[in-house]
């Protein structure tokens, strides 16, 4: 069975991470998708077309990097299994540092 470490990254760089398995991911891209559609959503540290969020180019990019950086040093913290067919709650992660030129002008 498949884990994927899933991201929901705020404009103002919060966010929250959680895993599914590969049921559970198209059910929790459909509802960040519907409820959730300023956040930019990465699974497995890609986040796909159409799930950028209010993020612009430059904070994806940053956001990639971060996430790239901490697979690689051994930081993502290792997938729990899933307890009684449940998922984990969204836990919150350490936020990203997006600079004011990443984020978009709120108008």
């Amino acid at each position: 069975m498949s884990i994927h470490v899933c991201v929901r990254v705020y404009a103002n760089g919060e966010a929250k991470e959680t895993v599914r398995d590969a049921e559970g991911l198209a059910s929790w891209l459909d509802y960040n998708r519907g409820a959730r559609p300023g956040n930019a959503l990465f699974v497995d540290g890609v986040c796909e077309e159409g799930d950028e969020g209010y993020l612009n180019r430059a904070a994806l990019e940053i956001v990639a990097a971060e996430l790239a950086s901490e697979t690689q040093a051994g930081h993502v913290r290792t997938p729990v299994a899933l307890s009684g067919g449940r998922y984990p709650d969204d836990r919150p992660r350490r936020s990203f540092r997006l600079r004011a030129s990443a984020t978009p002008a709120v108008v």
